[in-house]
C-alpha cells in the first residue's frame, strides 16, 4: 500500500449496540462527547445562510425558499408548505425537513408520515413510529420501534432483526451481538463475523478481533486505522499488514505503529528502521540508533541521510532540520547556512 500523508482526520466515533457483552465493550472506546465539534449544525451554516435581495433564501443543505414556493437545488416541492417549511439540524445536520403537513428527505416527500412521532436519527436516517427512511427513501423491512444508529456516524444501524449499512441488510449478521469499531465508517463484528462494509472479512476470526487503541484515544485525528485478531493485523479494515505481529503490534501516533520487528506506516513497514530506539522528530524526520532518515510526500520510504551527527540532530519544520555541522533540507545539505543560531528567516 502507498504511503500517503495522512491527513488529520476526524476522529470516528464507535457504536456499541446494546447486544455486547462487558468484554466486547471494553475493546472499543466512546470518545463521542470529545468529537461533538466535527458535527455539521445548524450553527455551522449561518455564514451560508443568505437570503437575495429577489426574496430567495437558502436554508441550508440544498433547500431553498423563493418567491413562489420551496425548492430542493433547482427542483420545486410541489406540496411542501412555504410559510411553516423548515430544516431539522438536530441531533445532527441533516437533510430532512418537514411543513405543517408533511416530511421531506432529500428532496423527497416522504409518504405516510406521521408528524407528531417524525424524528431525524442521523444523516442518513429518520424515522416514525411506523417506518423509518434512509435518504429519503423507505426502509425496507425495518422495525421502528427497535431501530437505531449511531448520531454520529451512521453508515451502520440495526433493529431487532436485522443489521445494515447503507441502508442495505446484511444478511448473515446477528443484531444481537453486532458492534461497530472505530477507523472508519465499515468496521464491524458479530459473535460469527468480521464485516468490511456489508462484506465479510474472509479469514478473520471474530472471536479475537478487537481494535489497536492508540496512544492518545481522545485526541483529534487519533490513528484508529489498525485492528487485529490472533492471526493478522489489519490496515483499514481489509488491507493485512505483512509480517506484522499481533501479540506485539501497537500504534505510536497518528502515522506510526510498530511490532518487536518491524515499524510500520500506512499498513507497509519501514525498511531498516530498529523499533526499538525509534525517535519521531515529525516534520519528515525519524530516527533510530543507526541513523537520521527522511521522507517526503514522493517518496515511499525513509531514507537515511548521509554522515549526519545523531545525537545533535534537531527538526526544526516541514523538511528543515540541522545538526551541529549543517543545516538540511530534506537529505540535502544547505550551502553557507551555518546551524548555530540557525533560524527559519535565514532561507527567505
Amino acid at each position: 500500500m502507498k504511503k500517503t500523508f495522512l491527513l488529520l482526520f476526524l476522529s470516528i466515533p464507535v457504536l456499541v449496540f446494546s447486544g455486547c457483552n462487558q468484554k466486547q465493550q471494553s475493546e472499543v472506546l466512546n470518545v463521542e462527547k470529545n468529537n461533538q465539534e466535527q458535527i455539521p449544525t445548524l450553527n455551522n451554516q449561518k455564514e451560508d445562510e443568505q437570503k437575495s435581495d429577489t426574496g430567495e433564501e437558502f436554508l441550508g443543505a440544498g433547500y431553498y425558499k423563493k418567491p413562489d414556493g420551496v425548492y430542493y437545488f433547482e427542483d420545486k416541492l410541489k406540496n411542501a408548505d412555504k410559510e411553516t417549511f423548515k430544516l431539522i439540524n438536530e441531533p445532527i445536520w441533516s437533510e430532512y425537513a418537514t411543513d405543517k403537513n408533511r416530511a421531506y428527505g432529500f428532496g423527497k416527500e416522504l409518504k405516510n408520515v406521521d408528524l407528531n412521532s417524525f424524528k431525524v436519527l442521523s444523516f442518513r436516517y429518520a424515522k416514525d413510529k411506523n417506518n423509518v427512511f434512509c435518504f429519503g427513501d423507505k426502509l425496507e423491512k425495518a422495525d421502528s420501534e427497535s431501530f437505531e444508529n449511531s448520531e454520529k456516524w451512521d453508515t451502520y444501524s440495526k433493529d431487532k432483526n436485522y443489521v445494515y449499512w447503507n441502508c442495505h441488510i446484511i444478511d448473515i449478521a446477528e443484531p444481537q451481538s453486532f458492534m461497530v469499531y472505530f477507523g472508519g465508517e465499515r468496521i464491524a463484528k458479530d459473535r460469527n463475523n468480521v464485516y468490511c462494509g456489508q462484506e465479510k472479512l474472509k479469514g478473520a476470526d471474530a472471536n479475537s478481533f478487537s481494535q489497536v487503541v492508540p496512544p492518545n484515544p481522545e485526541e483529534r485525528g487519533a490513528n484508529f486505522e489498525y485492528t487485529k485478531d490472533k492471526n493478522n493485523v489489519y490496515y483499514r479494515c481489509s488491507y493485512i499488514v505483512k509480517n506484522a505481529d499481533p501479540a506485539t503490534f501497537e500504534i505510536i501516533d497518528f502515522n506510526f505503529a510498530k511490532d518487536k520487528n518491524y515499524v510500520f506506516q500506512d499498513g507497509d513497514i519501514l525498511k531498516n528502521i530498529d523499533p526499538n530506539t525509534l525517535e519521531i522528530f515529525n516534520y519528515g524526520y525519524i530516527k533510530d540508533k543507526n541513523g537520521i532518515y527522511n521522507s517526503n510526500e514522493f517518496e515511499d520510504e525513509y531514507v537515511m541521510i548521509p554522515n549526519v551527527d545523531i545525537n545533535s540532530f534537531e527538526a526544526i519544520n516541514w523538511l528543515i532540520g540541522k545538526d551541529k555541522k549543517h543545516v538540511y533540507r530534506g537529505r540535502e545539505i544547505i550551502e553557507g547556512v551555518e546551524p548555530e543560531g540557525f533560524t527559519l528567516e535565514q532561507l527567505k
